[in-house]
């Protein structure tokens, strides 16, 4: 059975940042791609971040849904502006998704070939939340880089909004409808005798010097 969608080179390059590379859970090193009759989807997570992104198009034979994993390694050399990315599969001639199917990147002329990774992709489903609390809560600084990626690959450079949930998924929002991310918190750190630290409020900031003081 072949297999091939169209997605936008931006699009493309910000949805493998959220993957893992080296991690020991093969099944996350890569993006996983899910298909059915109207649509399929692309989603990328290493465990801490995950995104997803809609591709609306009609499979006409494809009668049951599937999915596989591509490799990250194909998607190393997919740049921004080398315009749109073409995902080609070639699956087991019964479509069982149990055994590798063999994939294809291309993009502006360069193509990428590998076996899919074989094994169950999480399911994302029950990381993104239907509502969050608005609670603030901590987000790892390495994992905030990837918002300037959304902002300036997805976005059309505006900022994107941040949905705090608490100890929950936060959500990345954007303009694009086909497009979401969430986002892990850290949880809060707790001195010696497991207490909360906590993150005062800086007062001196809105204190001025007298006349004469400086």
């Amino acid at each position: 059975m072949e297999f091939s969608t169209i997605v936008p080179g931006p699009v493309m390059a910000t949805i493998r940042l959220f993957a893992a590379e080296k991690d020991t859970r093969q099944y996350i090193n890569g993006v996983c791609v899910e298909v059915s009759q109207l649509e399929t989807r692309l989603i990328a997570t290493n465990g801490h971040v995950v995104a997803a992104y809609r591709v609306r198009q009609e499979n006409s034979a494809v009668y049951q849904p599937f999915s596989f994993i591509v490799p990250i390694e194909l998607f190393k050399k997919v740049l921004p502006k080398k315009g749109n990315v073409t995902l080609r599969a070639t699956l087991p001639g019964n479509g069982r998704t149990e055994d590798a199917a063999q994939c294809g990147v291309e993009q502006a002329g360069v193509i990428m070939r590998a076996p899919s990774i074989v094994g169950g992709f999480p399911d994302y489903r029950r990381v993104f939340p239907r509502e969050t609390s608005g609670e603030v809560a901590m987000l790892g600084g390495e994992y905030l880089g990837l918002i300037e990626h959304i902002q300036k690959n997805i976005n059309g450079n505006w900022g994107v909004r941040i949905d705090y949930n608490g100890l929950g998924p936060a959500l990345l929002r954007t303009f694009d409808e086909n497009f979401t991310a969430a986002i892990m918190p850290m949880h809060p750190r707790a001195n010696r005798e497991g207490e909360e630290i906590e993150f005062p409020l800086r007062d001196w900031i809105f204190d001025y010097p007298k006349d004469g003081e400086l």
